[in-house]
């Protein structure tokens, strides 16, 4: 990392700690973009107390993981709704005025230059043109569905459909054992060995972009994930995790979540798609879990999903020769 963006950092360590939220999703994409090992986030996750500590870890680790982890920092904290804290450091490394410019440069070298005043369309209600090289697409320019329309086409079938209304449209929780390492002690052939290494980073970074996938897209649908993600445990911890945090709900009264969203991540060889593993690669029986889900009085007449992602190993270590 560049020496102005470590003294960055540092003047704004404090500025961070009070105010990043989600760090959990952060480290996420430091880890698909390739500046933190998947060791150092778990490592980070269990520093306390949280969340301040797992934020001064981050940073402390940030200035030694290259000269793209400034960057990717930034990028990262715009995809996790911490904007704020992107352009606080921006203000900081001088670099704020950097989108206007662009957007000017952009305009002046258009194929068309005498367009570069009439970006935004003249009849609102049609598609913005898209086809003009850099032509920059006006918020105005999309078209948008008010309440009145919305009422008048939704409204009648309100009484069909779920209510989602609330805040917090739901919970989310993640739990993931995809530690996509074999841990059978006899080979099943000779080849195994030598690509466990390479071919267990590649799953680990598969899962890891998939899990940070999913959980920003039901954060950005409102979603809450607080407390709600759990690695790498057996089959008795991971019901036990489940019935916790589902009765600390129903004991809440301020909870208002509209649904229920579960996704399982795991992967063993010669897994069945359709089933869930822990840790150790020993089958959770999915009616235990829907046991568990049904017993919460909160969620009863409203949406629960539960996804089941499992990686098969065995397609991905063993090669026949």
């Amino acid at each position: 990392m560049e020496g102005k963006h470590k003294k960055v950092l540092q003047k704004c360590t404090v500025y961070l700690i009070q105010n990043l939220s989600e760090v959990e999703a952060i480290c996420d994409h430091l880890v698909v973009d390739g500046i933190l090992t998947q060791g150092q986030n778990n490592s980070i996750k269990t520093k306390k107390p949280a969340p301040r500590a797992h934020i001064s870890e981050l940073l402390s680790l940030l200035p030694r993981r290259g000269p793209n982890a400034y960057h990717s920092f930034l990028k990262a904290l715009d995809e996790t709704e911490n904007t704020d804290a992107a352009e606080y450091l921006r203000e900081h490394d001088g670099s704020k005025s950097t989108t206007v410019d662009t957007q000017v440069a952009k305009q002046q070298h258009t194929e068309q230059p005498e367009e570069k005043h009439k970006l935004q369309s003249q009849n609102k209600q049609d598609w913005p043109n898209l086809s003009k090289r850099f032509a920059l697409v006006k918020i105005d320019d999309i078209a948008k569905c008010t309440e009145k329309e919305f009422t008048t086409k939704c409204g009648s079938r309100e009484e069909k459909i779920y209510p989602m209304k609330n805040v917090k449209r739901g919970k989310f929780i993640m739990i993931s054992n995809a530690e996509c390492i074999s841990k059978d002690t006899e080979s099943k052939c000779d080849v195994e060995m030598k690509k466990a290494a390479t071919y267990s980073q590649q799953c680990i970074t598969n899962s890891d972009f998939d899990k940070s996938n999913i959980g920003q897209l039901f954060k950005c649908m409102g979603y809450d994930s607080k407390v709600g993600n759990l690695v790498n445990k057996p089959k008795e911890e991971i019901k036990e995790f489940l019935k916790k945090t589902l009765s600390e709900i129903d004991k809440d009264p301020s909870s208002q979540y509209d649904s229920l969203v579960i996704m399982f991540v795991s992967g063993k060889n010669d897994s069945d798609a359709s089933k869930i593993y822990d840790a150790s690669g020993d089958e959770v029986p999915t009616t235990d879990i829907l046991e568990i889900i049904k017993a919460c009085h909160h969620f009863e007449g409203k949406p629960k999903v539960v996804f089941i992602h499992t990686y098969n190993l065995e397609g991905i270590f063993c090669v026949q020769l």
